[in-house]
């Protein structure tokens, strides 16, 4: 899978190594804890740890953010997406994952920077749409996605307990 790296206003984003997974299961387990301590529980253990996100995604899907030397962000942008997309084809979109910035880098802009990411990826790639879903009963979580162009275009409840909203970006001259 080729690699697009480029340096951000701060954050070095990129492909991660084999060796780096930890610092990807470091982040999102950072995040879920804060989540979860603030009531607003996102992710299951074996959904951030080492063996549970290899069990879900290979190497070429994980991007960390990093600040000079210290990775303070994390994502997954995957070809496809079956489970929750399932009527999109595997060439018009990245499906973003698991976004998640340190809480010692919060209120930064890196989030915003790693989402401009996905989407240059994707205009790199061929795309024509950056796709993601999240936690519909979070009004400032949803907020932050349509405050970055994301549209909602639909909703639906996951395994009868999840509200789940799902957003879409479209890339412009995409081809």
């Amino acid at each position: 899978m080729e690699s697009k790296e480029r340096n951000s206003k701060k954050l070095l984003i990129r492909n991660i190594s084999r060796d780096e997974i930890g610092q990807v299961a470091m982040i999102l387990e950072e995040a879920a804890l804060w989540l979860k301590s603030i009531g607003q529980e996102m992710w299951e253990d074996h959904q951030y740890s080492i063996a549970g996100i290899l069990s879900c995604y290979n190497i070429g899907q994980l991007y960390l953010g990093c600040l000079e030397d210290r990775a303070v962000a994390a994502m997954i942008l995957q070809e496809e997406d079956p489970f929750m997309w399932p009527d999109t084809g595997r060439t018009d979109s990245l499906f973003l994952h698991k976004l998640a910035v340190m809480s010692a880098y919060r209120k930064n802009g890196f989030a915003v920077e790693m989402l401009d990411w996905a989407k240059d990826l994707a205009r790199l790639r061929g795309r024509r749409y950056v796709r993601l879903d999240c936690a519909s009963d979070r009004p400032k979580l949803c907020g932050f996605y349509e405050n970055n162009g994301f549209v909602r275009v639909r909703e639906q409840l996951i395994m009868n307990r999840f509200p789940t909203a799902f957003y879409e970006y479209e890339i412009g001259d995409h081809k």
